[in-house]
């Protein structure tokens, strides 16, 4: 034992000594577990004393809570981490809470009520008779805007939530029906269009324009909205009644 103390006390900086412990670390189980804002230095630089030089030394990135059931640890670093609230969008989540959200709109005076699981109730007046809902994440801001598309005009009606802002889009034209999705994994939801009577998809960017048109469904399927794949990018779907 005195030995090995006396090989560990000739290294002259602590940033080598927890590298030789992490190295040495084996896999490690328990049971419950709760980490909140755990943060350990962000690494990086050089370190030099007696024999040896450290170039970029590991770091690791601030966490959200997490809590989970029995964990592993197979090394001497955590993983990355994630945060304690959804980490993909919902969708009709208007208040940005990671929940979807109650809501309706009624096509006799165009008013939208929303019921919001944390901001609570509101209501706001968008759109004409004739329109159809649109709802998305346009801006990219983690909550749903409310939004239309006109089919006698081809025009897409957008309230953005992030600034109280509205944009207009002409994609579009009568008889298609809106499914907006992310089509290019930006983060924002994109102009998306299904037209029955020909079963053909015309996805548009809202960031750089008009996507590959798809042909995909049969007469009488309806448009579905979802990320069925998980890898962030809006699937073409239908479903077929018959």
């Amino acid at each position: 034992m005195l030995k090995k103390l006396k090989i560990l006390s000739c290294f002259k900086s602590p940033v080598l000594f927890i590298l030789v412990l992490s190295s040495i670390v084996f896999a490690q189980s328990g049971g419950q577990f709760a980490i909140k804002k755990s943060v350990i230095a962000g690494g990086g630089g050089r370190s030099s004393g007696g024999t040896y030089t450290a170039d970029g030394t590991i770091g690791q990135p601030v966490v959200g809570e997490n809590n989970g059931g029995n964990f592993r640890l197979n090394s001497g670093f955590w993983g990355g981490g994630q945060t304690g609230g959804s980490v993909r969008p919902t969708l009709f989540d208007y208040d940005g809470d990671g929940r979807a959200d109650l809501s309706v709109r009624r096509p006799s005076d165009n008013i939208w009520y929303l019921l919001q699981s944390t901001a609570g109730f509101t209501g706001i007046t968008w759109g004409v008779v004739g329109d159809r809902m649109a709802p998305a994440d346009y801006d990219g801001d983690g909550r749903t805007d409310v939004a239309v598309f006109r089919p006698s005009t081809g025009q897409w009606f957008v309230v953005n939530s992030s600034n109280l802002t509205f944009t207009t889009y002409s994609w579009g034209q009568d008889g298609d029906l809106p499914v907006p999705t992310d089509r290019d994994n930006d983060g924002r939801a994109d102009l998306v269009l299904f037209r029955p009577s020909t079963s053909t998809w015309y996805p548009r960017s809202t960031a750089t324009g008009p996507l590959t048109p798809t042909q995909f469904g049969a007469a009488g399927d309806k448009p579905m909205v979802g990320d069925f794949d998980a890898d962030g990018i809006g699937d073409t779907a239908v479903y077929r009644p018959s």
